[in-house]
Formats: structure tokens, sequence, C-alpha cells
């Protein structure tokens, strides 16, 4: 399931879904993809990634980090860097459980500000 966040409307997603929301024009700030399914949690990023990376520009527009290894002021940092030659930019964090408590509240709190 994927679940995306306009301003303050939640919306959650089956896998299914997926394709005919990003057909519709959808632009969330945040999605979170969670799930038990690795395999589908792995689909959805890759629909999601081949929605809003153009990979000619991936290397300026799409950072990615795990939540094991996590620097939450270099993931704040990222997301407040504005794209290069595209309209989005994408910050992926993969395995944000795997991040201490800590970190990952502090992370959520500073998405909260981020423009």
């Amino acid at each position: 399931m994927a679940q995306a966040k306009r301003g303050a409307k939640r919306v959650e997603i089956e896998a299914a879904e997926l394709s005919a929301w990003l057909e519709r024009g959808d632009s969330p700030r945040f999605v979170l993809v969670v799930g038990e399914e690795t395999i589908l949690r792995d689909r959805a990023l890759e629909q999601l990634l081949d929605h809003f990376v153009d990979p000619g520009l991936a290397d300026f527009n799409l950072d990615r980090f795990s939540g094991d290894t996590i620097e939450v002021d270099r993931v704040l940092s990222s997301c407040a860097t504005l794209p290069m030659m595209s309209d989005r930019r994408v910050v992926l964090v993969r395995s944000l459980q795997a991040a201490h408590h800590a970190r990952r509240s502090k992370l959520l709190e500073g998405l909260a500000d981020t423009p």
C-alpha cells in the first residue's frame, strides 16, 4: 500500500491502484510505501521512480538513503534542494524502520517543515 500526503490530505492506495493513481496526475509531496510483501513494495517503488524521475537526470534529481545508516540532516537537505532541469526532486529512504526511533522522529518532524 502506498500512502500519499497532499497538504493535509492523506490518501491510501492499494498496489493494484497505483498505476491508475499516477495516470490521474496526482503530485504528492511525500509518498510512504508500506506492506509486508517485499516484492509489492519494490514494484511500487519502481513504478513511482519510473513516473517521477527522468532516467537521464537521475544523477541530479534522485538521492537514495538507507534507514540503518541515515543522517537526518543530509536527508532534509536533499529534500530542500531544488530540482535540476526537472519539475521535481525525489529523495528515497529505504528501510526507515531500521533507523533509531529518535532519528525517525527527527526526520518526520523535519519533513513537516520542508517547503
